[in-house]
């Protein structure tokens, strides 16, 4: 039986009710851990790494970039599968991805979801929820936002998560 590690890092708490959503949608037994928590015993035993991060002023958050460069080559002996989180949904995903993750991960990973947000000023400090409102403001002259975590594709992501560990040898 496959183990499988959803491993997450969150400003505001979103990124981490995507991975439990994530969870309650696999039949099968999944570990969720933050990043800031992670147990490396855990890391090494699964077979399946799910890693999830929002995407924070262009970038993925900073610790999920410095994890994914320091185990990189553990990373490529499993099967990877990414998600996002962004309120953004026209945002040019693979350019974010690029600029955030190597290459060889993006290239191995079994799937990649953007799967939707919200904005939670509440989680955050004054000066964070300030700039979360500009962002928010200047967004929605150019385009409605869709702030809103999308279940359909967190259903379709765990699925692919399933048949992935049904296809294994």
């Amino acid at each position: 039986m496959s183990k499988t590690l959803i491993l997450y890092t969150t400003k505001s708490g979103v990124t981490k009710d995507i991975a439990y959503q994530i969870n309650k949608n696999l039949t099968t037994e999944a570990t969720i851990m933050s990043l800031k928590d992670l147990d490396d015993d855990v890391f090494f035993s699964c077979d399946t790494i799910v890693l999830g991060a929002p995407i924070y002023m262009g970038y993925i958050r900073k610790p999920m970039r410095k994890f994914v460069i320091k185990h990189m080559d553990i990373l490529l002996q499993k099967n990877v599968f990414l998600y996002v989180v962004g309120v953004d949904t026209h945002i040019d995903l693979d350019k974010y991805l690029s600029m955030s993750y190597p290459q060889a991960l993006l290239l191995h990973a079994r799937l990649i979801k953007h799967l939707g947000g919200e904005f939670r000023a509440e989680n955050q400090s004054l000066l964070s929820r300030f700039i979360v409102n500009k962002i928010k403001e200047e967004f929605s002259k150019e385009r409605e936002l869709e702030e809103k975590i999308n279940i359909d594709m967190i259903k379709n992501f765990a699925s692919n998560i399933l048949q992935n560990e049904k296809t294994e040898v």
